[in-house]
């Protein structure tokens, strides 16, 4: 929360280097950003306030910034993990949405008009995945 920011973003060697805005990105993004970073945020949308989430971001950003969506991805074809299914089960039941596969995230991007560069796995169930603003 930008109330109760970790510490290494208020003074540690990241302070010098970044911003914390409060706000609503289903409204706007703050503008001229490298970098946008959206945390376990996409899983509690459906799929129209998603894109319009990332659409603000493309918007907002310079051209060639970067969009990292960190979030849980569900396989393609295999049965998901008892615990990315109770997730996805929590995201229906308390917000309608639910958790993504690779390829639907890889659709909301290309319908925000970003550009997908890739992911890699983070953390757990979690994935980084990287979009760029296109130039």
């Amino acid at each position: 929360m930008v109330d109760d920011p970790d510490p290494e973003l208020r003074s540690g060697a990241l302070a010098d280097r970044c911003e914390l805005v409060a706000g609503d990105a289903r409204e706007s993004a703050p503008a001229g950003a490298d970098l946008y970073v959206l945390r376990a945020v996409l899983h509690n949308w459906d799929d129209e306030t998603a894109v319009r989430i990332l659409t603000n971001c493309a918007r907002a950003g310079r051209p060639g910034a970067r969009v990292a969506v960190i979030e849980m991805v569900l396989p393609e074809e295999a049965t998901p993990s008892p615990m990315a299914a109770v997730s996805d089960l929590d995201m229906f039941v308390l917000f309608g949405s639910g958790e993504r596969t690779e390829s639907e995230f890889v659709e909301l991007f290309r319908r925000a008009g970003l550009d997908y560069a890739g992911s890699r796995p983070a953390s757990g169930l979690t994935h980084l995945m990287e979009c760029r603003i296109p130039s």
